[in-house]
């Protein structure tokens, strides 16, 4: 694993655990708003000097970034981290010409648990925000409002091409500072490999809520105007919305059901294949999350 160290701090990881100075990630339940958070005692608005901090390198080689798991569908409304875009710090001058912001690709774990390396496994790629100051470790974050369906993902960290940087582990301007521990994912771009560390420190947060059934048909009703034949699919949303308001969920899981059935029918046809796919998808989620 490659740290990018920037002043002489000293760590001694393990005595700051068991003296109760790091913080864990919090699981997701159903009522969860905080899937991954280690900042411990930084908060969003906190500014930390580059000089006198020590982190994970950030490269555009080599991603990385926690591991999380749903029981269910749940939606990520934002995803971040303390980071310095710039590559280097050379006697305390920048070296960073170009500071572009960093980006977190969300991909699926593989069946043996580390980040799957193939693009297959990519859900998403979102460009975090960005302070463009190279002397300063700030939050920068990224609000994807993502539909994730239950199972374990990584969030991983990465810098544009001939870029770099460091996330935060370690800190001493303005307080002394360290981060927390949470499982990390690990890809390296040019190997194609991928493994998998029960711990790293890194300042990172990752927040999300379970959607309702409401919140799904709204998204679905959004994916199906001007598809398929006149409005027959959003009308189908809309009497779904509808018949969810009183509480029918007999009566939304029929109408969810004839949903699918028209979309199977017009699939190849006046819906493309993989569009079709998509709206099937999410309506069997619907289906899930109403308790069809």
């Amino acid at each position: 694993m490659k740290r990018l160290l920037v002043g002489c701090v000293g760590v001694l990881v393990a005595a700051l655990t068991s003296a109760g100075l790091m913080t864990s990630p919090v699981a997701a339940g159903p009522s969860a708003s905080t899937i991954v958070d280690t900042l411990g005692t930084a908060t969003p608005a906190t500014h930390f000097s580059v000089f006198g901090s020590a982190g994970l390198r950030v490269s555009p080689s080599e991603l990385w970034g926690p591991r999380f798991t749903f029981s269910q569908p749940t939606v990520i409304t934002e995803i971040g981290g303390f980071f310095n875009n710039c590559r280097a710090i050379d006697v305390y001058v920048p070296n960073c010409p170009v500071t572009s912001p960093f980006f977190v690709r969300i991909v699926r774990a593989s069946p043996s648990g580390v980040p799957d390396p193939s693009p297959s496994a990519v859900v998403g790629t979102f460009n975090l925000s960005h302070d463009n100051d190279p002397v300063v470790v700030s939050y920068e974050s990224v609000s994807p409002n993502l539909l994730l369906d239950a199972g374990t993902y990584f969030a991983l960290f990465g810098s544009q091409s001939g870029e770099g940087g460091q996330g935060l582990m370690t800190a001493t301007i303005p307080f002394t500072y360290l981060s927390g521990v949470t499982p990390m994912g690990f890809v390296n771009l040019i190997q194609g490999s991928s493994r998998v560390s029960p711990g790293e420190p890194a300042a990172l947060r990752i927040l999300g809520q379970i959607p309702t059934g409401s919140d799904l048909l709204s998204r679905l009703l959004s994916d199906v105007k001007y598809l398929g034949p006149g409005d027959s699919l959003a009308n189908k949303v809309r009497d779904a919305q509808a018949s969810l308001k009183t509480n029918d969920v007999p009566g939304t899981c029929s109408i969810l059901g004839a949903f699918v059935k028209e979309v199977k029918a017009q699939s190849g046809k006046k819906i493309p294949s993989d569009t079709a796919s998509a709206l099937i998808d999410n309506a069997t989620r619907i289906k899930t999350v109403v308790g069809c």
